[in-house]
């Protein structure tokens, strides 16, 4: 009985379409990672990042097809961030998150970039046809002011995603501080 309550558990923290966590089992996961680096003054970096013209292609080619594109994108972000102090999940919808902790800013907005570049070179097979993508990320990092609380650093990424999407989508909007 215990481990068929384990394993309900983790199912119920996982996003079984993209096998990351999903909203809940992400914020589980990240909110105390996110006291202690603030607590220990380390660099964390939150990223919010969404499908450009996800729509487009769910209504062209269908919902089956959105499936395999988010699920590419899951298997990219366990490819890039494999470290401990990486945290990654799908929010919603085509909405996903990253929580980077350890390192320095730029080494985040690094592997930032590595998962916009894979995902915009990355082609999705789906019957017959080679679907691309890109997607657009807001990135915010404390390093220097630790006062932002979990919910502000979360607002602040979304508020930098939608910089992104209105200026031309596939790009990172990043500030620091």
């Amino acid at each position: 009985m215990k481990l068929i309550n384990e394993k309900l558990e983790f199912l119920s923290r996982q996003d079984q379409l993209t096998n990351i966590f999903n909203r809940r089992g992400f914020e589980l996961a990240t909110q105390k990672v996110f006291k202690l680096a603030v607590r220990n003054k380390n660099t964390v970096t939150f990223a919010v990042l969404d499908v450009d013209n996800f729509k487009f292609i769910n209504d062209s080619l269908g919902h089956s097809a959105g499936d395999k594109c988010l699920e590419f994108i899951g298997e990219r972000l366990r490819d890039i961030f494999k470290r401990d102090t990486d945290f990654v999940g799908r929010y919603g919808g085509e909405e996903f998150v990253v929580l980077i902790a350890e390192g320095t800013g730029d080494m985040h907005l690094d592997l930032l970039e590595r998962l916009r570049a894979s995902i915009e070179s990355g082609r999705v097979p789906y019957e017959g046809q080679q679907v691309k993508m890109t997607v657009s990320i807001g990135a915010y990092t404390l390093s220097e002011d630790f006062s932002l609380s979990y919910e502000g650093i979360i607002k602040k990424a979304d508020d930098l995603l939608y910089i992104s999407k209105r200026s031309g989508k596939n790009k990172i909007t990043h500030k620091e501080q």
